[in-house]
C-alpha cells in the first residue's frame, strides 16, 4: 500500500480510464466533473480540491461548535484498492495521519492508528463506493479531537482501483 500526492498513470489508455473515472466518482459524490486535457496531477488536484471543500463543509455541519481551520486539511491518493483490509490500518495512513497532526499542533497518542482503521473499515463495508466517515476521540476530560475523511474509489487502470482522499481535524473543548 503506497501513498503519494497523485498516482502514476502510464500510456493514454489509462489516463483516459483514470480522467473517465475520476469524473464518474465525483459525480456520485455530487461534485462537478473537470474538463479534459488536464494532466493527472492537475486532474488530481483539482478532484482534491473539490473534495475539501465538501469535507469543509461537512466537516462544519457535524461539528458546529468546533469549525474546521482551513489549514488542517490534508488529502491525496492511496492504493491500490485491494490492499485496503477489514479491520487493519495501512502504514501510509498511519503515518500521515500522524504527520498531519503533529504539523497542525494536535495530540496524536495511538489516535492515528485508531482513526485509520475505522476509516478503512468504512471504505470495505462501502465497497468502495464514494463517502465520508467522521469521528470523536476524547483526549482529556476536557477535550475532543474532532476528524472526518473523505474518499472517492477509482480506476487507475483497467486492472486496478485506488482511493482519493481528503482528511481533516481539528481539537476542541468537549461542550457537545
Amino acid at each position: 500500500m503506497s501513498h503519494n500526492l497523485s498516482p502514476t498513470v502510464n500510456h493514454t489508455t489509462n489516463i483516459n480510464i483514470y480522467f473517465n473515472s475520476v469524473n464518474a466518482a465525483l459525480k456520485v459524490a455530487g461534485l462537478k466533473p473537470i474538463k479534459p486535457g488536464d494532466t493527472v496531477p492537475t486532474l488530481t488536484q483539482k478532484a482534491l480540491s473539490q473534495m475539501e471543500g465538501m469535507l469543509t463543509t461537512k466537516f462544519n455541519k457535524t461539528f458546529p461548535n468546533n469549525q474546521l481551520p482551513n489549514s488542517n486539511i490534508d488529502g491525496g491518493y492511496m492504493g491500490p484498492l485491494s490492499s485496503v483490509r477489514m479491520g487493519t490500518a495501512p502504514a501510509c495512513a498511519v503515518q500521515q495521519i500522524a504527520d498531519d497532526f503533529e504539523s497542525w499542533g494536535i495530540s496524536s497518542s495511538g489516535v492515528p492508528t485508531e482513526i485509520a482503521k475505522q476509516v478503512t473499515n468504512h471504505i470495505v463495508n462501502q465497497g468502495g463506493q464514494a463517502g465520508f466517515i467522521s469521528g470523536t476521540h476524547q483526549l482529556t476530560s476536557a477535550e475532543n479531537l474532532y476528524w472526518m475523511a473523505g474518499y472517492l474509489s477509482i480506476n487507475i487502470t483497467q486492472h486496478e482501483q485506488g482511493i482519493l482522499y481528503v482528511f481533516g481535524a481539528s481539537e476542541g473543548l468537549n461542550i457537545n
